[in-house]
């Protein structure tokens, strides 16, 4: 099916928006004061500065997502086609903006994570924004289920901070258990009261990775700073640096949303 006249018009006017942003961010904003540069003397290609840059992906996605359900809402028009059609100008814009642009131009390989957090994070938030407005109320049921798993999410990065002399295993692992007993009770009290509402493992986990990586990091960048120093956060508040601990989270997780929602829905 070919996309619509209004589907052209908005994915420009997105496109507009999330590449004018990078651009902004990049290019003309104070990188001293959005990306910290000399925070604990870190500068600009420290681990916990290019974490950073790719935040910025999921913040532009989150505020963008208002937008999204608005234009869904009056216009009716599929928002999977104008991801579509953004996708490859939104990846190449921001490559080439973060690579030509601004000081000091960043890496390629640098450059190649922030456009893929940016689409990660765009697509989480076109999914979620066309569910709320075709399914009001199953998104919103999700998004209460999924709110006892987003402390798993977010705090299982927790079990790295010992070995950065942060804390000690046993308080790292008694917080990670918590997590993971209250997300258990708070889901499965959750399904059990919405049991008549046919809600999906997939529609669960959709809303949840939006609550934890779209609308927390949109919270910190507009209540968390200081006043008049608008920075984006680290990475680090929101996942684990270590790759292979990032994936047993996001695999556990998984998990634990098909276990709960298979013990509530058993014959």
């Amino acid at each position: 099916m070919r996309p619509t006249v209004k589907e052209f018009i908005f994915s420009a006017l997105v496109l507009l928006i999330i590449l004018g942003a990078n651009f902004y961010f990049f290019q003309l904003a104070d990188r001293d004061i959005v990306f910290l540069y000399h925070h604990y003397g870190w500068g600009p290609f420290h681990p916990m500065t290019t974490g950073r840059y790719w935040m910025l992906g999921f913040i532009l996605s989150g505020l963008n997502f208002p937008l999204l359900v608005l234009a869904k809402w009056i216009t009716n028009l599929d928002l999977y086609t104008v991801l579509k059609i953004i996708s490859a100008p939104v990846f190449a814009g921001v490559v080439l903006i973060t690579t030509t642009l601004g000081q000091p131009q960043l890496p390629f390989e640098i450059a190649l994570s922030v456009a893929v957090a940016l689409l990660a994070g765009l697509i989480i938030a076109f999914s979620v924004a066309n569910d709320f407005v075709l399914s009001f109320q199953k998104t919103i049921i999700s998004s209460i289920t999924g709110l006892g798993f987003v402390p798993f999410l977010l705090f299982f990065r927790v079990l790295e901070l010992p070995g950065k002399g942060h804390f000690s295993w046993p308080f790292a692992a008694g917080i990670v258990v918590f997590s993971v007993l209250g997300g258990l009770i708070w889901s499965i009290a959750s399904l059990w009261l919405f049991k008549m509402h046919k809600i999906l493992v997939a529609d669960i986990i959709k809303t949840t990775l939006f609550t934890a990586y779209l609308v927390l990091p949109v919270l910190h960048y507009w209540l968390a700073t200081p006043k008049g120093i608008p920075y984006i956060s680290t990475s680090d508040n929101f996942f684990a640096d270590n790759l292979l601990l990032r994936t047993i989270n996001w695999i556990l997780f998984a998990v634990m949303v098909f276990a709960v929602h298979k013990f509530i829905n058993r014959r």
